[in-house]
């Protein structure tokens, strides 16, 4: 696949490839709103900046205002899935596929972007499963999130509740699960509907992310400062989003 990225809404679990905001008279200013971007290439992204540029014949650029979210945590990534020697009691073999998310004292975040394998071959083989932590202050946990395929596929259900941000694995010996409790489609990990969080200081400039890995998201907000005395010609206020990155 290679260098990949996406943009996700609010929510952040929707794919989105354009927002648009109600026009604004001069003098006004918009309200902000949350989106994501995530990798979802299969190599790290290097050296990523977010920078608003500008669209031919438009001055929309000059107008936009954005800023990193502070408060939200990203799904853990590198996700990964090691069958080894055990002593669980599966009752039958098949495939069991694992998701991850991340918790903070307001929330869940959505699934991690890789849902990972392991085929159970034995009735007493048990699976490690493996993540990388996601960046900020107010991560408290994971909730790991198993489906069974053994002949018929099962509802996802979480196996494990943990609440410790430094505790990267689980061992699943044939966990007992959350009958039917599926990852959420929302990440609220920086508050609830219908803004999923709270807007940071907003500027003009570029947003510096650094490395970003496989499945690793970063949230960002955006609004729109329409100077005093602005005159419209056609619809000149559109800009665009791009990320950039350096090898």
């Amino acid at each position: 696949m290679g260098a990949s990225a996406r943009h996700l809404d609010k929510t952040g679990g929707t794919i989105i490839s354009a927002r648009s905001w109600l026009d604004l008279i001069s003098g006004s200013l918009s309200t902000a709103d949350k989106f994501w971007l995530q990798n979802d290439g299969d190599r790290d992204l290097a050296s990523v900046q977010l920078a608003i540029q500008q669209i031919s014949g438009n001055d929309g650029a000059t107008f936009a205002r954005l800023g990193l979210d502070v408060g939200s945590i990203s799904p853990p990534f590198g996700v990964a899935a090691v069958v080894e020697t055990g002593s669980a009691g599966w009752g039958g073999t098949g495939e069991n596929r694992y998701v991850v998310t991340a918790k903070t004292a307001l929330g869940e975040s959505t699934r991690s972007l890789q849902e990972v394998s392991a085929s159970i071959v034995a009735a007493t083989n048990q699976v490690r499963v493996t993540w990388l932590k996601p960046p900020g202050a107010a991560l408290t946990g994971y909730r790991v999130y198993r489906t069974r395929r053994l002949g018929v596929v099962q509802t996802a259900q979480r196996i494990a509740d943990l609440s410790d941000p430094e505790t990267l694995e689980v061992v699943d010996d044939a966990l007992v699960g959350s009958p039917a409790t599926a990852p959420p489609s929302t990440n609220t990990t920086g508050g609830d509907a219908p803004d999923y969080g709270s807007t940071p200081s907003l500027g003009t400039g570029t947003i510096t992310l650094g490395t970003m890995k496989p499945g690793q998201a970063v949230a960002y907000w955006v609004n729109w400062l329409v100077p005093e005395a602005t005159s419209e010609t056609g619809n000149p206020r559109q800009f665009r989003l791009r990320p950039t990155e350096t090898l």
